[in-house]
């Protein structure tokens, strides 16, 4: 890490300055959360998710800043970039649309800045392109000659092609790029001999570490939003009932995505999959935890209030079938987990979800939070057989004595 005067060697793979950079998430969440539960409306939800992915987005970026420039990261970049993730979640429009143009503008400039930081360290990363190759801001750019829901639709442009071009695009260094950026580099620095860049990896490890911090930062966050709607709401015996069901939900959860590595798919970490496909994996899941969290915490505060809103079933059940669907993606396109896995817990618990958010609007608070329990006590109980069938299934294969227990 160093300061922009000097490096030194990182022997930890996660600095203490990115578990700092990561408290900017934890107040992105919140926000995010608590303006949902505020505006339920399909219009609320669009501005959410599109503010979560931008936000998602910039952290992620930062991500691979660090993983490339590893002992070359600088504490300015860093700092910098908390602060305007930082004002991006404080400026987000979720309910005052004046500040949209300070959001983008923070966004635009948190690009530059991680794109320029990045390829100063002198080393070009060839399989997340969105870092170092800025064109998908453009439509972020043209947004500020719009007014809303056009503004957002330009977003929506632009994140989606982030989104295409790190799946398309990922893995394949384009020769042409890499010469462009290369002399623009020597012409930046005319008359001092600058190295061309030097086409690097990922830090899997360090990856793997950094995506399953920010799942453990948003299921932190539920916790918090439950704790919070019991320190304000009156104790009732159906919220009693209530609370204690969403609280086994979320342990269940977090057994659920890291019992096996993050993705909740036995033997399978999202860092080991190619990050065009592990990254969008961990968006739709860590999307669906925070959707999750709001509607838990609806649900408790609305626990006697008769039926299950639509919406806020449909948050909870959405919730719960975006990290098992992940799990059941990552799954088979890992190859690690047997047909058994898929079938009688991944796919039923995607579809037992899915079931759930229908029935939402004819079941009582409190059979429909202890029905959305059900899966968590099917993984701990046939899931864990399966996965432990299968661990001894490949440990044969691969001619190893299996583990007992």
């Amino acid at each position: 890490m160093t300061d922009g005067k000097g490096d030194s060697g990182r022997a930890e793979s996660i600095s203490w300055l990115e578990l700092f950079f990561d408290l900017v998430v934890v107040a992105a969440v919140s926000v995010l959360a608590d303006s949902l539960r505020e505006d339920l409306t399909a219009h609320g939800l669009g501005v959410t998710v599109l503010v979560y992915v931008a936000i998602w987005t910039s952290w992620t970026l930062a991500v691979f800043y660090a993983n490339v420039a590893r002992e070359k990261t600088r504490v300015r970049t860093m700092t910098f970039a908390m602060f305007l993730i930082a004002l991006m979640t404080a400026s987000a429009p979720l309910h005052d649309s004046a500040r949209a143009n300070l959001f983008a503008a923070a966004y635009i400039v948190l690009r530059l800045l991680l794109a320029r930081s990045s390829l100063e360290t002198g080393r070009f990363l060839d399989n997340f392109p969105g870092l170092q190759q800025t064109g998908a801001i453009l439509p972020w750019v043209v947004s500020f000659w719009f007014d809303t829901p056009g503004k957002y639709w330009a977003w929506a442009v632009g994140a989606a092609i982030d989104l295409v071009l790190s799946v398309l695009r990922a893995d394949e260094v384009s020769g042409r790029n890499l010469a462009r950026l290369n002399q623009k580099r020597h012409d930046d620095h005319r008359g001092h001999r600058v190295p061309d860049l030097v086409v690097v990896d990922i830090d899997r490890h360090h990856l793997d570490e950094r995506l399953g911090l920010f799942v453990i930062i948003v299921l932190g966050e539920a916790v918090v939003q439950l704790v919070q709607a019991a320190a304000t709401a009156e104790w009732t015996t159906d919220f009693e009932w209530v609370a204690v069901a969403s609280f086994i939900l979320l342990v269940g959860l977090w057994r659920t995505t890291f019992a096996h590595g993050f993705t909740g798919a036995p033997h399978t970490s999202l860092a080991d999959l190619p990050p065009r496909f592990g990254l969008p994996l961990h968006l739709v899941s860590t999307l669906g935890l925070v959707l999750l969290a709001t509607g838990l915490s609806i649900l408790l505060t609305e626990s006697g209030a008769g039926h299950v809103e639509p919406a806020v079933g449909w948050l909870v059940a959405g919730g719960m079938a975006a990290p098992r669907g992940v799990a059941l993606v990552a799954g088979l396109s890992a190859r690690t987990a047997g047909w058994e896995w898929v079938l009688l817990f991944a796919g039923t618990a995607t579809l037992y979800a899915v079931v759930l958010g229908f029935l939402a609007p004819h079941l009582l608070p409190v059979s429909f939070a202890w029905l959305a329990v059900v899966p968590a006590v099917w993984q701990a109980t046939i899931g864990e057989q399966l996965s432990q069938r299968r661990s001894v299934a490949m440990a044969r294969a691969a001619g190893l004595q299996p583990r007992e227990g």
